[in-house]
């Protein structure tokens, strides 16, 4: 019955993760009790200390903790700590009544614990090895995150050159199945930290969540730091002391340039040009080199927070740009010209002096003559040579002072190339002959003489046609 001095049972991981590897009764009855709110007991936040002794908190102290502090979990592990021999505590709480039944559970919770302190079936590999046993194949068969994980597929093992390229830095901590060594049970990579100076247990993947224990318990002797839950995304790690911190990590690796990239869990920001991965997101966020390792396909993911800039040529912080929709790309804000409410790159702008007016640049056109870009829509082409090989753009507003139409040539020539003929009209000076010109003009009134007279012949038809009938002439 719950009172002010009775909590209800709560177990730690480590403890859950044994008694789940044992088939017995009170094992069932420990996992249904564990943060069972309907039941109080004068102790809780049950630990194991070795395979015959448990640590626990009072119930009482418990709820002392709670009520006098913020964020009481971590206290209630580490302070006002007893000891109690487990099958007396599985006794005096009758979570089993039967002696002999308790004794077969203690005798294999025994075993348990010997068998997690065992370490012979752990291996440190590193190179070629590390892609051999991120391979499905090295697998033993089960579920958990092991046989989940995205980079177990064969199109996945080029991506680990990254690794094998830097075995100084990182190596693979695997668990075998048994003593054969043929497949694994679990694996970890395992980083040199240079920043600051640690050797660091990276998230374990386990067929059986049970086996993360023995990884950290393996971490523990050999004095690793390890991460405080085995999540992707979680960048906290427990210390040497036992004691959760938060820690930003920069490991350097050697200068080569990556084709490919695995998905990283924790150390997922890379450096290119200074050739370091981290943790840290204030760099990531702040640093226009670094780019982001989360992809399954063996790609680099870029940096959402930066943006390439064609003004400066470099990339800048997003928060610092703005978009500019003629340009279709973001530009640095204090670059950037407003135009019509609208944002605009100092690239894609051009000013002509010829109107003293500013034009988006694809509304403009460079004139040699005026020095100047010009108007499009108002701009004409003009040829500066008999054959047409150069040319320029010019304003219509230079028609007729420097530049004149030819009509038999159809375009506009540099003045001092034609000929003004006394019929008004504009001819090529070395394509001048006054009199075949005026033989051509002849011929022409004499054409537009005999196309009036047709004009004239057809409008006499027409009119005899109306006012007599056909049968009428003979």
């Amino acid at each position: 019955m719950l009172n002010k001095e009775n909590y209800h049972l709560v177990l730690s991981n480590e403890f859950i993760n044994i008694i789940k590897r044992i088939d017995h009764r009170i094992s069932d009855k420990l996992l249904f009790l564990n943060k069972n709110e309907d039941y109080g007991f004068p102790m809780s936040y049950i630990d194991i200390i070795d395979d015959n002794m448990i640590s626990y908190t009072p119930s009482k102290k418990v709820i002392d903790i709670i009520k006098n502090n913020s964020k009481p979990t971590p206290i209630i592990w580490q302070s006002s700590r007893n000891e109690h021999r487990l099958g007396r505590f599985i006794s005096k709480f009758e979570i089993d009544n039967d002696p002999n039944s308790i004794e077969l559970f203690i005798n294999k919770y025994k075993a348990e614990i010997k068998s997690l302190n065992n370490f012979d079936n752990f291996d440190i590999v590193e190179g070629d090895l590390i892609s051999k046993y991120y391979h499905h194949n090295s697998y033993s068969k089960g579920g958990g995150p092991l046989n989940k994980s995205c980079m177990r597929h064969d199109h996945c093992q080029d991506f680990f050159h990254f690794y094998n390229l830097n075995n100084e830095k990182v190596k693979m901590v695997i668990l075998y199945e048994n003593d054969k060594k043929n497949k694994i049970l679990g694996r970890a990579l395992l980083w040199q930290v240079d920043v600051p100076k640690v050797t660091l247990l990276d998230r374990i993947y386990t067929s059986n969540d049970s086996d993360i224990n023995l990884f950290i318990k393996f971490a523990k002797k050999n004095g690793w730091l390890y991460k405080f839950t085995q999540k992707f995304d979680d960048q906290n790690f427990i210390d040497l002391n036992g004691d959760e911190i938060n820690l930003n990590c920069k490991i350097y690796l050697k200068d080569i340039e990556h084709k490919y990239f695995p998905y990283l869990d924790t150390f997922y920001f890379f450096d290119k040009k200074n050739n370091y991965i981290t943790n840290d997101y204030n760099e990531y966020k702040n640093n226009k080199y670094i780019i982001k390792l989360r992809s399954t396909d063996g790609r680099e993911q870029g940096n959402e927070n930066f943006v390439y800039d064609v003004y400066n040529n470099d990339f800048i912080n997003i928060e610092d740009s703005v978009y500019s929709i003629y340009d279709d790309t973001r530009i640095y804000k204090k670059d950037a010209i407003q135009i019509d409410n609208n944002y605009i790159s100092p690239n894609s702008i051009r000013y002509s002096k010829y109107d003293n007016k500013i034009y988006y640049k694809n509304d403009v056109i460079w004139s040699n003559f005026q020095n100047s870009f010009i108007n499009k829509k108002q701009s004409f082409v003009v040829l500066l040579d008999e054959e047409g090989k150069t040319y320029d753009y010019m304003h219509s507003d230079f028609k007729g002072e420097y530049f004149e139409y030819v009509s038999t040539e159809d375009n506009y020539y540099d003045k001092q190339l034609v000929i003004k003929d006394s019929d008004n009209n504009f001819y090529l000076k070395s394509k001048y002959n006054e009199d075949e010109i005026k033989k051509q003009s002849e011929l022409l009134d004499k054409f537009k003489k005999a196309k009036d007279l047709n004009n004239f012949f057809d409008e006499f038809i027409e009119k005899i046609g109306n006012n007599y009938k056909i049968n009428d002439i003979s």
